[in-house]
């Protein structure tokens, strides 16, 4: 259905409200604006982790563009003054999330800056089913319960190789994580925000907040730390927690507007891969304000248009495929239906999946789920500080496909994202044959550690570094190259401004060291000020970046 014929229909609604003398419910809306005002970088918020991040994609010109430009204040306000409740604001669908009702709907959307007026979806948390605690026969002394899983996607020989997530980021998107089990208790989280209540506490099971456990089952399989008993797939790394899900175990509120505020955060603050156990579908009831299978074509649902914008920025997302596999194929829960993220299935062991698993194929004929990892008798945390349980769902099946991503990031730090990406999906077993069921079927963290192509898009340099750093006199770079070629070297600031030009298509042979010195001027001559600058060599084609700290 067009867009022009959806506004059509949402007004002939509101109209039919008002002039009824019937007062519709206050409801969720997106408000869409049609331009974006002018900004000042001050109120671009990105942290120095997200620069690096996206300099791995992006040349530096494009790491910050209009996506990272909030929303205009003055539209804001004017929207506000009808009374509504302001939810959430994107920078990247640059629109506003309200509780509006149908007279307050009518007037905005007649405003000259309001591009559409669309109904803010629903979902659920991709619920976990209790599996009797069984013998395993695959357990051994340091996994115990947890090897089976560790073991379907080769995690165990990585960590034996000390690949373990650490210095990787990893967001994660749920009802909220309790930290005070005993396998929970080292977990390293960086920061914490909750997108329901509006503060930064995300525990669950506390008064207001979240009754189930969900989040907290979900990061166990990731981090997880306990000899014998359970050991989560990138223990090592570190977490920015964000709980976007109200779930008091009897009705969730589940909304794709929390979802989508909190993966922009997660970017804007450094994460390297975001893992979500949470599916926006409302039912497929094919009314006017919900969305149907034909939209599950990798570029309608707005969830689905944010892992978009978040990989072009270098982020890779992970998803649960969803729980409605009974249902039939094409009933996957968006964002699963994206064509830039990975969306994981349930599998019961071998390459056999779970019945609930949610399949495809898209409405534009891929297949999907991209992977799977076992979704059966997974073991997770307990609800008390020492016990454990075992679950099965997709939920628990794509925190082990995140910590995967984390250990093949620990493993080449320079990678860009589509390298990544493309690591796991191409080291996949069923990779050369994928099915509708497993999609390319179990991923391997060794195979995507060592996956190679001829060109990986990253820089063949060796012993890249700069010193001293900090500084606040002359730098002097240095690398080793190991191909023979040309390559260029210039200094950007954190808007991804071109500082200076320190060497432009030079000749290099094989095994060559290089020293280049920056002075700390701009190619003006002036004076770069104290703060963070990245370096960047492009080495036939292909960039690596690091920092430069100035302090003076």
């Amino acid at each position: 259905m067009s867009l022009i014929l959806i506004r059509f229909v949402f007004l002939a609604v509101l109209i039919f409200f008002i002039q009824s003398g019937r007062e519709a419910p206050r409801e969720k809306f997106w408000i869409t604006f049609a331009e974006k005002k002018q900004s000042t970088p001050k109120s671009i918020f990105l942290s120095e982790r997200t620069l690096r991040r996206r300099l791995k994609s992006l040349p530096p010109d494009r790491i910050v563009d209009t996506h990272d430009t909030p929303v205009s204040a003055e539209f804001v306000d004017q929207i506000s003054d009808f009374g509504v409740d302001l939810i959430q604001q994107s920078r990247w669908l640059n629109a506003v999330s309200v509780l509006a009702s149908s007279e307050e709907l009518l007037r905005i959307s007649r405003l000259p800056f309001v591009q559409s007026v669309e109904k803010v979806r629903k979902g659920e948390i991709n619920r976990l089913v209790s599996v009797p605690h069984a013998s395993f026969s695959l357990a051994t002394p340091s996994y115990g319960a947890s090897f089976k899983q560790n073991a379907m996607i080769n995690t165990p020989a990585a960590h034996a190789l000390g690949y373990v997530g650490t210095g990787v980021i990893i967001g994660m998107i749920d009802t909220g994580f309790n930290l005070g089990h005993v396998a929970l208790r080292n977990v390293k989280v960086l920061r914490t925000k909750d997108f329901v209540d509006g503060d930064t506490i995300v525990t669950e099971n506390t008064e207001g907040k979240s009754s189930s456990s969900h989040g907290t089952y979900v990061l166990s399989v990731i981090a997880g730390h306990a000899e014998n008993s359970l050991i989560g797939t990138a223990y090592d790394a570190s977490f920015l927690l964000a709980r976007t899900e109200d779930d008091d175990g009897i009705g969730a509120r589940i909304e794709e507007d929390n979802w989508i505020a909190a993966l922009e955060w997660l970017e804007a603050n450094g994460a390297d891969v975001v893992n979500s156990s949470i599916s926006f579908f409302d039912e497929f009831q094919n009314s006017v304000d919900r969305y149907d299978l034909k939209d599950l074509d990798g570029k309608t649902a707005r969830t689905t248009i944010a892992t978009d914008i978040a990989y072009s920025k270098g982020l890779l997302v992970v998803n649960s495929a969803g729980n409605m596999g009974q249902r039939g194929p094409r009933y996957l829960g968006t964002p699963s239906d994206g064509k830039h993220m990975i969306a994981v299935g349930a599998a019961a062991g071998d390459s056999m999946a779970i019945v609930e698993s949610s399949y495809g194929p898209t409405a534009d004929g891929r297949k999907k789920p991209d992977v799977v990892a076992l979704g059966y008798n997974v073991r997770v945390v307990g609800n008390d500080s020492t016990g454990y349980d075992n679950f099965a769902g997709t939920s628990l099946s794509a925190p082990l496909v995140t910590g995967l991503a984390a250990l093949v990031i620990q493993a080449h730090p320079r990678w860009p994202v589509e390298r990544i990406y493309t690591s796991i999906l191409q080291t996949a077993h069923l990779h050369k044959r994928p099915t509708d069921r497993e999609g390319r079927g179990f991923p391997d963290a060794i195979k995507a550690i060592n996956f190679d192509t001829p060109n990986n898009g990253t820089a063949e340099v060796r012993d890249l570094q700069s010193f001293p750093n900090p500084s606040n006199g002359m730098v002097t770079i240095t690398f080793r190259s190991i191909v023979q070629g040309t390559y260029s070297l210039s200094i950007y600031n954190t808007l991804g401004q071109k500082v200076i030009t320190l060497a432009s298509s030079e000749p290099v042979a094989e095994n060559q060291s290089i020293a280049k010195r920056w002075d700390l001027r701009d190619w003006r001559g002036r004076e770069a000020g104290s703060g963070i600058y990245f370096y960047r060599i492009v080495l036939n084609g292909r960039p690596a970046v690091e920092k430069i700290m100035i302090v003076k």
